[in-house]
């Protein structure tokens, strides 16, 4: 668990992790529930996230790809959505992409852009699929998050 709070931490997704790494998105999983066979993969995953798992180590850990420019974008992204939920109480009741997009605009100066929402979306879809902390259903054609409980 150390290892994934560390990506999220970071506001990676085990996309980003795949794409810094040479690890495929299910060996990263492996690597985050302890299922991984070989301690070569949880090196280079502890790298990937800038995390030094020995005390010794003479060298900064440090992915081996650097992320796209796209994905950082996400990532800033995602660090003000976090920022939201920990000081807005985001998501402990329903929550749309909408209800976000203005949170963001009020309270983080971003403004709306072209995309927004399939990109706030997208990082919601990680939250419920990838670490599991938020759920979703349907209300027509809107979809409600919340924390997951």
């Amino acid at each position: 668990m150390i290892l994934k709070g560390k990506r999220m931490e970071e506001n990676l997704s085990l996309n980003d992790i795949e794409l810094m790494s040479d690890m495929s998105k299910a060996m990263s999983w492996s690597v985050e529930m302890g299922k991984a066979k070989g301690i070569d993969y949880y090196i280079e995953y502890a790298n990937t996230v800038c995390l030094n798992l020995f005390s010794d180590q003479q060298t900064n850990a440090k992915p081996k790809y650097e992320l796209p420019e796209k994905n950082k974008n996400r990532i800033f992204l995602t660090a003000r959505i976090r920022e939201l939920k920990d000081e807005e109480g985001l998501f402990e009741s329903d929550t749309t992409v909408q209800d976000i997009i203005t949170l963001l605009e009020e309270k983080k100066g971003i403004q709306k852009a072209k995309g927004l929402s399939t990109k706030i979306a997208g990082i919601l879809r990680n939250w419920i699929e990838e670490d599991g902390i938020l759920t979703k259903r349907k209300k027509g054609n809107i979809n409600i998050y919340r924390i997951r409980r």
